[in-house]
């Protein structure tokens, strides 16, 4: 990802996916644009001021939302 990209707003039904996750402390997987996978738990998602939202992993990984896929086979709905 190279940081002059601009973020693209997710849908909030595919955030909440993440919300859902990170309280009931689930193991997730994560697809990623370019394929790749992740899998942990979620720490905590934060939002960066002109930099977009982010998933923070318990491993210390931290992903743009905008760059993933689908969560647990969940994949984006699309865009606020």
């Amino acid at each position: 990802m190279e940081p002059k990209d601009t973020y693209t707003p997710i849908a909030c039904g595919f955030y909440d996916l993440f919300e859902i996750a990170g309280m009931r402390k689930e193991e997730v997987e994560l697809v990623l644009k370019n394929e790749d996978r992740i899998q942990g738990r979620i720490e905590t998602l934060r939002t960066i001021k002109g930099e977009g939202e982010f998933v923070l992993m318990k491993s210390g990984q931290e992903i743009r939302l905008d760059m993933v896929k689908s969560i647990n086979g969940e994949k984006s709905i699309g865009y606020c």
